[in-house]
């Protein structure tokens, strides 16, 4: 849910550029059109360029939306980089 209220503030943002927020008002919209590449009343393949909008769309702004997130809220850390590192001092060991 937060990333979907990240995804409305970004959209409002006047600093974020027109072409960004184009892509990603057509992908939704190519999802609500109902006239498609392959047509949605084919069983399996009628959702599958869909699946590939959302998909090609959710990757070009991953990384865009994690920086705006930066940007907005401050420092955001990801948790699978940090190691932890034990400085001790030859007197401690003592």
């Amino acid at each position: 849910m937060n990333k979907i209220k990240l995804l409305m503030r970004y959209v409002k943002d006047k600093e974020v550029s027109i072409f960004k927020k184009l892509l990603i008002l057509g992908g939704f919209l190519y999802l609500i059109f109902p006239v498609d590449i392959i047509p949605d009343f084919i069983i399996g393949l009628g959702l599958l360029d869909d699946a590939a909008v959302l998909l090609f769309i959710w990757n070009a702004i991953k990384s865009e939306l994690s920086e705006y997130e930066d940007k907005i809220v401050g420092t955001h850390v990801d948790e699978s980089k940090i190691i932890e590192v034990d400085f001790k001092k030859e007197d401690d060991e003592k």
